[in-house]
């Protein structure tokens, strides 16, 4: 706890100091106060193909551009240390194209469009020396007839 006591005598030194010291204990304290932007969260994180610029987001995503087939995109981000991965994919995407191991921090799913939206969530279970947890994410693509979105 800081205690500031004025002293009797106005401009003294004494009190030009406290005032100097309080000053620049004021002015440090936002430095030792982590930002948002400097912390990192575990997340998995999606994207889907088409369109090829999709960039990730997490932990939803999705599609608006018509495709006969789309990737989807899993990657989990900001994870160190860990030792086990176990994917949780749905039976309706059609193939694994990489990754979705018990050594990959990433799944890419192969899936087809239809005449109905479909969502595909994911989830990743990850061991680390903490222990484990477990993260989703949602891909989705819209439905889609002939070569425009139903």
């Amino acid at each position: 706890m800081i205690e500031i006591r004025l002293s009797p005598l106005e401009g003294s030194p004494m009190v030009s100091l406290r005032t100097t010291l309080l000053s620049v204990a004021v002015a440090t304290i936002p430095l030792l106060v982590p930002t948002k932007a400097s912390a990192t969260i575990p997340q998995l994180v999606c994207r889907v193909f088409p369109p090829n610029t999709a960039p990730y987001s997490g932990p939803y995503c999705a599609s608006g551009t018509p495709s006969a087939s789309y990737q989807l995109s899993y990657q989990l981000q900001n994870t160190t240390g860990a030792t086990g991965f176990v994917w949780t994919r749905p039976a309706k995407a059609h193939t694994v194209e990489s990754g979705c191991g018990t050594t990959n921090d990433y799944c890419r799913l192969r899936a087809y469009s239809s005449g109905a939206d479909k969502s595909f969530p994911v989830s990743v279970t990850v061991t680390t020396a903490a222990g484990t947890t477990t993260y989703t994410a949602e891909a989705d693509i819209p439905a889609v007839c002939g070569q425009v979105l139903c």
